[in-house]
């Protein structure tokens, strides 16, 4: 829960929050977070919801958060248990797009100096989040999309390659502007 609507009967006892939120983190039964080796062995799936009248029919989807936004609202260090590289890499969303373009690259789809190029970029948005660098992480994010543009456009890559790495740093951008 975080920010506040005022108290229950304005008695100033029970505050009622104005936003609720969550974190799931979805990895392979006993295992903790501190045995976590790789972005491959754990999903998040992290939300903020208004605590407000009206908003049941809305898919989860539309309140995605990144854990980072989280954190900066709660105060937590949510996944502190992870290792340092991991731990940044998941709190700033752009776990997914990361093995994306490895499985591209290990797949051969991509060279593993394409493949490098846009993993720097990545790379560099995840620093940014961590420091709180939201607009210079949108701008790596931006220099990415540009990359997987031209890529399409000169046959290195195919709209299906493209479509959900491209989708999904769309919507990170959007959730992060918004």
């Amino acid at each position: 829960m975080a920010g506040s609507l005022g108290t229950v009967k304005d008695e100033g006892k029970i505050t009622i929050p104005a936003h609720v939120w969550k974190v799931a983190v979805i990895m392979p039964r006993d295992q903790g977070l501190a045995h976590v080796d790789d972005l491959i062995d754990l999903e998040i799936v992290a939300v903020i919801m208004p605590n407000v009248a009206g908003i049941g029919d809305d898919g989860w989807e539309k309140y995605r958060a990144t854990v980072n936004e989280i954190e900066a609202l709660s105060g937590y260090d949510l996944l502190a248990l992870l290792g340092d590289e991991i731990e940044t890499q998941v709190e700033s969303g752009l776990q997914q797009s990361i093995l994306q373009v490895r499985q591209l690259i290990a797949d051969g789809t991509l060279s593993s100096g394409v493949g490098n190029s846009l993993d720097s970029k990545l790379d560099a948005a995840v620093k940014q989040f961590d420091r709180g660098n939201i607009i210079a992480a949108v701008n790596q994010l931006e220099a990415f999309l540009r990359e997987l543009d031209a890529m399409m456009r000169s046959a290195r890559l195919d709209a299906p390659d493209v479509g959900t790495l491209r989708a999904q740093i769309v919507e990170l951008i959007r959730i992060v502007s918004s």
